[in-house]
């Protein structure tokens, strides 16, 4: 492992650490490692999905700022809570770079390798695009049937990227939170247990082992369908409940 690497690693594990010895980590919380957002333009270091989506940018002190500005931007309009983790070197630049976007949360590592929060990050709801943006093709499927949508199993990406954005931007970034839990939680469960074996640092590589490419949900040009072959679901229906991301169609029990 290269010095680069090396300091990268142990900062990510320091981060880690802070997260399972605070309130924010738990029972169904998944942690994800280098989630690429942003139609592939720039992956985030570290992603933690509980009740809210936070994303976590690192910069050690063998990196460099070049690419931070561009890439404070995509990630707090992608996640929910958006912190930046920086070596002490970088706290001065790394602030006045964060006051430009309202909401982004500051971490500080110092020498002895403690994590200082200078700012704490506040709740920001995700826009419909960058929700649906974080989902497969696969996940908004599974997401707008269990919605009510029928007659979907073989639409286009682009297509289902126009049904979603009629539901609400809550229900939306639930979907896209649930997806990543789904899609993430065994190889955070492996994690997990390699963990308890020999600590954060050493299991870093089960968390940033990936299986096959994912195809996201990249934004599209607004184009013009026919939303009466996708109806809504009808207020009178028999079945209609109201769930906490909005009104779904109870499954009958056989």
């Amino acid at each position: 492992m290269s010095a680069a690497m090396s300091a990268e690693a142990k900062l990510k594990a320091a981060v880690v650490d802070r997260l399972f010895s605070s309130r924010i980590m738990d029972h169904d919380a998944v942690l994800v490692s280098e989630l690429t957002v942003d139609n592939w333009a720039h992956r985030t270091d570290l992603v933690l999905a509980n009740g809210r989506l936070w994303g976590f940018e690192l910069k050690s002190e063998r990196d460099s700022l070049a690419r931070l500005p561009a890439q404070i931007t995509s990630f707090s309009q992608h996640f929910e809570k958006f912190v930046l983790v920086v070596d002490e070197k970088f706290a001065n630049r790394a602030e006045q770079l964060i006051k430009e976007t309202s909401g982004t949360g500051l971490w500080v590592s110092t020498g002895n390798g403690k994590l200082i929060e200078k700012i704490r990050p506040s709740f920001r709801p995700l826009a419909k695009s960058n929700s649906i943006s974080l989902m497969t093709v696969a996940e908004l499927r599974k997401f707008l049937s269990k919605n009510g949508y029928r007659n979907i199993k073989d639409c286009k990406r682009a297509v289902l990227i126009e049904l979603a954005r009629c539901m609400t931007s809550k229900a939306l970034a639930d979907g896209a939170r649930t997806a990543i839990k789904e899609r993430f939680r065994k190889i955070h469960l492996d994690f997990i247990h390699q963990r308890t074996i020999g600590g954060s640092l050493s299991a870093l590589p089960t968390l940033t082992r990936t299986t096959k490419k994912l195809v996201l949900a990249a934004p599209i040009r607004q184009s013009k369908m026919d939303m009466s072959l996708y109806p809504p679901i009808p207020k009178d229906h028999p079945n209609l409940i109201e769930a906490p991301s909005g009104p779904v169609i109870a499954r009958v029990k056989s």
